[in-house]
């Protein structure tokens, strides 16, 4: 906070206080544009033992459809806080609350807020839910500085979901296995038009 920089520094801020503040709680904010993905065609090989099926695809990412995901440290528990589309599932069950969990376990982070701005339709195939539950991932490594390989972020987000380790690189990928094993794809669909449609 602006007092404690104060103290710490020797220094009086003064007029400048209240952008201080402000810089104090940008600097103590993550807010990511947890964005879409589509499938370039999908193959489903066959029934694996463990429930899931071994696929192959290419996702890519949809920047222009995105949920907005804000997180904040707290002193105590992790809580949700969601607005726009209704997401009907138990707070507790949501993937963003999973990921804190999941960080927590690993990492052993102290609580964090995280609010979730929902623009993207679930149940629709474009990954809405995994994308924000990697969004909660990468900034809660980055608000609690802990500078966490890729490949540390991708087994994360693979034991969150399918298709969540994809938004880790968000870029497109060929992606086999049950989604988890990422390989880069070189592909533009630069000059085309997206629509995406999701029936009622």
């Amino acid at each position: 906070m602006p007092e404690e920089a104060e103290r710490a520094s020797g220094k009086n801020f003064g007029p400048w206080r209240p952008f201080a503040a402000t810089f104090s709680y940008l600097c103590s904010t993550m807010i990511r544009k947890a964005n879409c993905k589509i499938n370039l065609g999908l193959d489903v090989l066959r029934r694996r033992e463990d429930g899931y099926h071994e696929l192959e695809t290419v996702m890519f990412p949809v920047r222009g459809l995105f949920d907005e995901v804000e997180v904040l440290p707290s002193a105590s528990a992790f809580t949700l806080r969601s607005e726009g589309l209704t997401v009907d599932c138990d707070p507790e069950e949501n993937i963003c609350m999973k990921a804190c969990r999941l960080m927590q376990r690993h990492y052993g982070i102290a609580g964090a807020e995280v609010r979730l701005r929902k623009r993207v339709p679930f149940g629709a195939g474009l990954g809405g839910g995994s994308s924000d539950g990697t969004a909660v991932l990468k900034a809660l490594d980055e608000l609690f500085a802990l500078r966490l390989r890729e490949s540390e972020l991708i087994d994360c987000a693979a034991a969150l979901g399918s298709d969540t380790a994809f938004f880790v690189r968000d870029t497109p990928q060929l992606c086999t296995g049950r989604g988890e094993r990422l390989a880069p794809f070189d592909l533009s669909l630069g000059g085309m038009t997206l629509i995406i449609v999701k029936p009622d």
